[in-house]
């Protein structure tokens, strides 16, 4: 498996709220199905119709990532954006996770994300429960790779489109930190808690 640096490379950009809708509820009317292994062009079509939806509705700066079941698409696809390449052109501007698989390691924990947005519900925000850490298994990362930190929680919510689960059902009441916000952030990071995620999240 590889260690995850994908997420250093895709930056930490945070959301903004936008007016932009990616079609609400679409998601649980479709039945998203695995995009065969080899169907190459129906995966370079679903990723053209993607980043184009992205580029036409400026996403830029409002979404960390889009699902192909926000905008009808009924397969298991979604692209991230790579904020550290600015050109939206870029063969790298965006990665693309194909019928991924997750996996939780055994050194995650659950902790409760302050704030998770979700295009499809652009007004809403909401504290969730996610896990810190995940191992997205898929086409283009055929032997896992390792997510941590709000590039965890991207994963957990675009798998979460695929089979008609919202943020909202990971909603949570939780609110008290009782981590020491000078010890060492579980994130792993190797940064004290108040320097690295306090902002993100709170752990119970």
């Amino acid at each position: 498996m590889e260690e995850a640096k994908v997420a250093e490379e895709i930056g930490t950009e945070k959301s903004e709220e936008t007016k932009v809708e990616a079609q609400p509820g679409t998601e649980f009317k479709l039945l998203c199905e695995d995009i065969s292994e080899v169907d190459e062009a129906d995966k370079s079509t679903f990723e053209e119709i993607l980043k184009n939806f992205w580029i036409n509705n400026r996403l830029d700066g409002v979404a960390y990532a889009l699902a192909a079941t926000q905008i009808g698409l009924p397969v298991r696809m979604f692209i991230v954006r790579n904020k550290k390449i600015p050109d939206l052109m870029h063969p790298k501007a965006f990665i693309t996770i194909t019928n991924p698989i997750m996996s939780i390691p055994e050194d995650a924990i659950q902790l409760v994300y302050k704030k998770e947005g979700c295009l499809s519900y652009p007004e809403a925000r909401a504290n969730t429960l996610r896990y810190d850490k995940v191992i997205i298994t898929c086409k283009e990362f055929p032997d896992g790779m390792r997510f941590k930190g709000i590039w965890a929680v991207v994963m957990q919510h675009e798998i979460d489109h695929m089979i008609g689960k919202t943020m909202f059902m990971h909603e949570t009441d939780l609110k008290r930190n009782k981590f020491e916000r000078n010890k060492v952030c579980p994130c792993g990071s190797g940064k004290k808690y108040k320097q690295c995620c306090e902002s993100l999240h709170h752990l119970f």
